[in-house]
């Protein structure tokens, strides 16, 4: 079958940022296929898969009032030609936003309101698309939203939906109207798909009741590396990630407890490795003499190969209520990144929280759900390192089967043509 896909995003289509590298990882090397993009930014794409885009971006909308028909930028990229870069005016309205989030948020949806947008251009970028099918996050961006609308009345695609964040809201008040609106949106976003993927087993579970939809479990998949043969001396614990929602006090309490392991001799260590800034406070809980050490974030490809060195990877979260509530129904990409690097992995947080939750399902992955234990199976994997290999063996046995890269392309590939068959 050959195949028009029309994918719409709010940033730009770009391998670097987390919702550009989940498309590549998902749809790169896919044949017999059209792929054209809508999102909502200035900035340029960057990515091996698509080369045609169409641009709406508020700021083009608001520069345009006037002059409705230059509203939206249609273009052909290339990512060989060179990187695409966001435009700084672009860079500095977001900063500016994040500090006022509230009044520019209202204008950035009463931009989209307007429907201007909605020119000859964008209704000729649609009409020759001509899309057999629509993939879109599940997000209550207004030009998703409307986007979707104009296409589910205009062609006769079919539309798949990907919720990967927890957004929807619980008795909301009926005075705030913004959060109203959203809820709304995401609720005619589910209405109109025909297929809907989340990203979690419990998001897939809680959405098909809020919802009344049926919800397909859908993750990155990764290039599996051999299981290791040996454990390093020390044994190596790294962990590689974000340091938000209170992971940081997780992994200075695990830097505790490689501490008091290594009482008469340095037996392990722990290396982090984190982008996020940090306090002093921080700083002294995470770098530990002889027991562990923050290191500055590096690039994805050199992690991976850090990961592979390590006989310890880890995922981690956060057993504070308030924590858990924001992280409850999300899957870390992170678990999919331990689990192609061929060494052990360890998981540390509340099973209350979807990811944790989903490492215990792994075999060989070992799982601590209270802190108080921490110590004593840190001890026990230190002095047995025939535990970490074997450990590792089962999981990467496991990986192999379950989220194999090439193998959720073409799983993905037949079951968005088994819906065009429908």
């Amino acid at each position: 079958i050959y195949m028009n896909i029309l994918v719409i995003t709010k940033a730009a289509w770009d391998d670097r940022i987390a919702s550009g590298n989940t498309l590549s990882n998902f749809f790169n090397g896919w044949k017999n296929v059209n792929f054209f993009c809508l999102y909502s930014r200035e900035a340029m794409p960057n990515n091996n898969v698509c080369s045609e885009y169409y641009s709406v971006s508020p700021i083009s909308i608001v520069k345009n009032l006037f002059r409705p028909s230059k509203i939206g930028k249609r273009f052909r990229y290339d990512s060989n030609s060179g990187n695409g870069q966001n435009p700084s005016k672009e860079v500095k309205i977001i900063s500016t936003a994040k500090r006022n989030r509230t009044v520019f948020e209202f204008a950035y949806n009463l931009a989209y309101t307007t429907d201007l947008w909605k020119n000859k251009s964008f209704k000729k970028f649609i009409a020759e698309c001509n899309p057999d099918l629509v993939f879109c996050f599940g997000s209550y961006d207004p030009l998703n939203h409307k986007a979707l609308k104009y296409i589910k009345s205009h062609t006769n695609a079919k539309i798949i939906s990907y919720y990967v964040d927890d957004l929807f809201r619980h008795n909301v008040p009926s005075f705030y109207f913004v959060r109203k609106l959203k809820n709304k949106r995401l609720l005619e976003i589910a209405s109109m798909s025909d297929k809907c993927y989340a990203i979690s087993q419990r998001m897939c579970d809680e959405y098909c009741k809020l919802y009344g939809k049926s919800f397909q479990l859908l993750h990155k998949g990764c290039d599996i590396s051999e299981p290791k043969r040996f454990v390093n001396t020390p044994v190596r614990f790294v962990y590689a990630g974000n340091l938000f929602y209170h992971r940081d006090k997780i992994l200075g309490a695990l830097a505790k407890a490689i501490a008091k392991v290594n009482d008469d001799a340095q037996k392990a260590r722990l290396d982090i490795f984190s982008g996020t800034p940090v306090d002093e406070e921080v700083l002294s809980i995470l770098n530990i003499e002889g027991a562990s050490t923050l290191h500055n974030a590096r690039p994805f490809e050199e992690i991976k190969q850090i990961m592979k060195d390590a006989d310890i990877v880890l995922h981690v979260e956060s057993f504070d209520e308030e924590q858990m509530k924001i992280v409850r129904l999300s899957f870390s990409t992170k678990i999919t990144d331990c689990m192609q690097s061929g060494s052990m992995m360890m998981a540390i947080g509340p099973d209350s929280v979807a990811s944790i939750d989903y490492a215990t399902r792994i075999p060989g992955c070992v799982v601590v759900n209270n802190l108080t234990t921490l110590e004593e199976t840190v001890r026990e994997l230190v002095e047995n390192h025939s535990t970490i290999i074997n450990r590792a063996s089962k999981t990467n046995g496991f990986a192999k089967e379950k989220v194999e890269i090439n193998q959720l392309r073409n799983r993905l590939k037949s079951e968005f043509e088994l819906l065009l068959k429908c």
